[in-house]
């Protein structure tokens, strides 16, 4: 028979991590909030987080359209996108010549998803690892699994999330995960479904925000573990209403003139996939030029509705790849980490806030009403992280004896790369961690 697990001051049990993944919305120009305290209707993050730490994690990977896997990749296995393979909800890999799709049941093999998650390291270094709708492969390339997995599902409310956290912490101890990772997506369904300022993200936040006080209450006050459970909030991204969005008709620019044919988009443009969405990867059929498509591209970006970029690993075969004196300044942005990858296509037409990329033949009608995966710079797509137990009393101290102090205790942003390493650490596993894009050294100054 289990019971409760309540801590004593004598009590000196392993530490144990907790992390929770969100979105995020951007309400105010001073900052943003975490999701569930942004708006009016719901409690300020001193009530559901008491002494948390706030980070802006402004420097998160850039997202040409997330799972949002390439977020939650990045996070799981400290891995930008080019390292991690998760590059957009659909490619095509030139490797295997196959298409991944996130919704199709083969989404989930290993073969797709490079680096190893946080639950594979809790795993080899000898603990158990639980994971509650997390997204990623099942069994990885090691033929490792996390202890307990619950798959994703539809309407699954936070209550019973808790409920399930709350029964593996009550395991014997030689049963219990000492990672339990916990996905919920409310907050993101209702941002796709109505915008980010709309009345049912107003009527979600409540429960959100209900479900994190919840967790602290029960964890760190009913249960006295403050000291030994580490509750992490984050968020992958943010969101944006994107309703009266102006349309960029593909077709248009690449389709028409001269060169026009009888083909739909993409084929009329000699494109045989297009990756990604709300940007465009254009992966090109043997014998079409990629340069006439190029040169299209840069002079109908000078709009200003969108950029072009090229991936700087991958040279197609059988591509008339004349040079272009443009190319170079258009290679991808070192800080979206975006290029270094075979999966990678070789033209990306990245949309700005404001824009939508579409032909005439969908005239936008896949669009949702709410959408991220723009610049990471955008104030709109910042994501967030608040901490609390005992990494975050670790890092209060420290930033005092710094003179560094605020009421709120913000630390300064960070690409959400780290986080892999920084959980490590907090589990006891450090000398287990696989290679990461994080820094290192990089918690010493807080840990």
């Amino acid at each position: 028979m289990m019971t409760d697990w309540i801590s004593t001051d004598t009590d000196l049990p392993e530490p144990l991590v907790v992390i929770v993944r969100f979105i995020s919305i951007y309400v105010a120009s001073r900052r943003p909030f975490i999701d569930f305290a942004a708006l009016s209707a719901c409690p300020p993050v001193s009530w559901i987080l008491p002494g948390c730490f706030y980070v802006d994690m402004t420097a998160r990977p850039l997202p040409p359209y997330l799972l949002p896997a390439k977020g939650r990749c990045s996070r799981r296995t400290g891995l930008y996108a080019e390292s991690h393979g998760i590059i957009a909800n659909d490619f095509y890999d030139p490797q295997s010549q196959s298409v991944f799709v996130n919704t199709r049941p083969g989404a989930s093999e290993s073969r797709w998803w490079f680096g190893e998650p946080l639950w594979e390291t809790t795993e080899r270094a000898g603990l158990r690892s639980a994971n509650i709708m997390w997204p990623g492969p099942k069994i990885t390339t090691s033929r490792i699994s996390p202890t307990y997995d619950i798959p994703f599902r539809l309407n699954c409310h936070p209550e019973e999330k808790i409920a399930q956290v709350l029964e593996w912490m009550d395991l014997p101890v030689e049963e219990r995960p000492r990672l339990i990772a916990v996905y919920e997506p409310l907050l993101d369904q209702a941002g796709h479904a109505a915008g980010p300022g709309s009345m049912l993200i107003n009527k979600t936040l409540p429960i959100i925000s209900e479900f994190a006080h919840t967790l602290v209450q029960t964890l760190h006050h009913q249960r006295n573990l403050s000291h030994i459970v580490d509750l992490l909030l984050v968020s992958d991204h943010g969101m944006v209403d994107t309703s009266s969005w102006e349309m960029v008709y593909m077709d248009d620019i690449l389709c028409s003139g001269e060169d026009a044919t009888e083909l739909d988009w993409p084929a009329c443009a000699g494109v045989k996939y297009v990756d990604g969405w709300p940007s465009m990867g254009l992966w090109f059929e043997p014998g079409a030029s990629a340069t006439a498509v190029l040169s299209r591209l840069i002079s109908a970006s000078e709009s200003g509705k969108f950029d072009v970029y090229t991936s700087n690993t991958y040279t197609p075969r059988n591509i008339h790849w004349q040079s272009i004196p443009k190319v170079v300044a258009l290679a991808m942005p070192e800080r979206y980490h975006y290029a270094s990858s075979s999966r990678l296509a070789p033209i990306w037409v990245v949309p700005r806030v404001g824009y939508a990329l579409t032909d005439r033949v969908e005239n936008g009608s896949l669009m949702s009403i709410g959408n991220h995966g723009y610049d990471n710079e955008e104030p709109s797509m910042r994501a967030v992280f608040l901490a609390q137990g005992p990494f975050a009393e670790s890092a209060r101290k420290r930033l005092r004896e710094d003179h560094n102090w605020t009421e709120e205790y913000v630390l300064p942003p960070f690409p959400n790369v780290e986080l892999y390493n920084l959980i490590v650490r907090l589990l006891g596993i450090a000398e287990w961690a696989s290679e990461t894009n994080g820094t290192k050294g990089f918690w010493d100054k807080w840990i």
